[in-house]
């Protein structure tokens, strides 16, 4: 860029709404600084921008007629195979097409830049992309996976309009690049899944802001028929026909995370379960091992609603999230404290830690998955009442104690209105960090830490014996 005859700074288009890019062209400076702060032009020089051919191939006409560019071309593309792509010297030839079907002649063709008798234009994507795919089409070294592979490439991206030969029109070649999963229950009644084949789509949100989303490359049909000749195999397969003369064809990082997926899948049915509970885990660790340890996982795995799927089929296990409501003096112990499961908000009585704590580890020892205590339900209006958590064994079954003043502490069972049965909840045996053993009449303050918890409250682990200090009048 120059001004005044001079190369102009990059550092001071900012102060100038357009500028010479070249004798008798003027540009709007506007587009450019953009490209620069989001990364796309690179500042090569004090006076000079840098972009990349397939980032000129991306720009909007709006951008193309500011910066002074060329027209975009409005061609149609023509390819023709030489054979069968399942020969080895098999090779694509690309040329383009006038919108009254005259054929281009001579095309001169350097990156984005297509030069047609003397004028210039740009190559817009997808044009640019698929031209470029075909240039570096694989020699016969490839094999033919490798030529199906980049034909599905290059078939995925091309628009309407294009004009193929019948042999590469008859090739039905997807291009799968991530999956999801499919849980659900088998016919023999055990958690299992199937990997859901896709790839990443990038399109604009409600913002106007680029986002990356999941889209399925297989219609249902096409999709079962691809599961069922997964699970028919030993190891994962570059290619598969998927029926209807259909080929999936998958991307290398993609072999690898199915890898993972297919060795869960031959799992026990337990295995099976913990890998749908934790799949971002067992796929993080498989992919770091062996030669996979370059591949990102969320390059290959979409995870977004998985957790709702699995829930869907009863395996999710809701979380168990300490709480605690502190005092309006922070001398005083907390007004409450309990645990929120799922969606239940629980309240726990200060000398029922310990004995909680004991029983969990006891069934934990036993290898029990659950264990099922009885709580008061913080949504019982204010009844005055508390049911009693019952030790195992213990013949009282739960009853109540007594209500505030009631010197004989009797009560009667607080049942639920609507099913007319104690108030109970199902605690999953997760780890939630070690706590320390509860002293005196009082469990001690909060140790807090994250998430924090319901109602403005904190996460709680019981503490240290904290005794209330007597009031005394400040000193004159």
């Amino acid at each position: 860029m120059t001004g005044g005859g001079a190369p102009l700074p990059v550092a001071d288009w900012a102060r100038c709404e357009r500028v010479e890019a070249a004798p008798g062209t003027t540009v709007h400076v506007g587009p450019l600084l953009r490209l620069r702060d989001d990364g796309v032009a690179e500042e090569r020089s004090a006076d000079t921008l840098f972009l990349p051919w397939p980032q000129v191939a991306r720009l909007t006409p709006h951008e193309v007629r500011s910066l002074g560019l060329p027209l975009q071309a409005d061609f149609s593309l023509e390819l023709r195979g030489s054979g069968a792509i399942v020969d080895a010297d098999f090779e694509i030839a690309c040329g383009f097409v006038h919108r009254d079907g005259r054929r281009v002649v001579a095309p001169e063709r350097r990156g984005a830049w297509l030069r047609v008798g003397g004028v210039d234009y740009l190559l817009p994507d997808p044009l640019y992309t698929i031209v470029e795919r075909i240039d570096h089409f694989p020699d016969e070294g490839a094999g033919v996976e490798g030529r199906m592979l980049a034909w599905g490439r290059i078939d995925e991206l091309l628009p309407e309009g294009a004009l193929v030969d019948d042999h590469l029109r008859s090739l039905h070649i997807t291009v799968a690049s991530c999956f999801t999963l499919r849980p659900f229950i088998n016919d023999r009644g055990e958690p299992d899944f199937d990997p859901q084949l896709g790839h990443h789509v990038v399109g604009l949100n409600e913002y106007q802001e680029e986002e990356r989303r999941f889209e399925e490359c297989l219609p249902p049909a096409r999709q079962r028929d691809f599961a069922q000749r997964f699970r028919g195999l030993a190891r994962v397969k570059h290619r598969y026909a998927a029926g209807a003369g259909t080929f999936v064809m998958l991307t290398p990082e993609l072999e690898h995370g199915l890898g993972a997926v297919r060795r869960a899948q031959q799992g026990t049915p337990a295995e099976r379960r913990d890998f749908l509970l934790n799949a971002s885990g067992y796929l993080r660790a498989a992919l770091a091992e062996g030669d996979a340890g370059d591949v990102e996982l969320d390059a290959v795995f979409h995870d977004e609603g998985l957790s709702e799927r699995v829930e869907g089929i009863g395996l999710w296990v809701p979380k168990v999230l300490p709480w605690v409501k502190r005092a309006k003096e922070p001398w005083l112990p907390p007004e409450e404290f309990g645990l929120k499961v799922g969606d239940q908000t629980l309240r726990l009585a200060a000398e029922e830690v310990s004995s909680l704590l004991d029983s969990v580890r006891a069934a934990r020892a036993g290898g029990d998955g659950d264990l099922v205590r009885r709580y008061e339900d913080p949504g019982n209006g204010g009844n005055g009442r508390r049911p009693r958590t019952a030790p195992a064994g213990d013949p009282t079954g739960g009853r109540e104690e007594g209500a505030a003043g009631d010197a004989t502490g009797r009560g009667r069972a607080h049942r639920s209105p609507d099913r007319g049965q104690p108030r109970r909840a199902s605690l999953p045996l997760q780890e939630q960090g070690t706590a320390a053993g509860a002293t005196g009449r009082y469990p001690g303050p909060p140790q807090v830490h994250p998430p924090a918890a319901p109602e403005g409250g904190v996460a709680l682990a019981p503490g240290p014996l904290v005794r209330r200090q007597p009031w005394r009048a400040p000193r004159r």
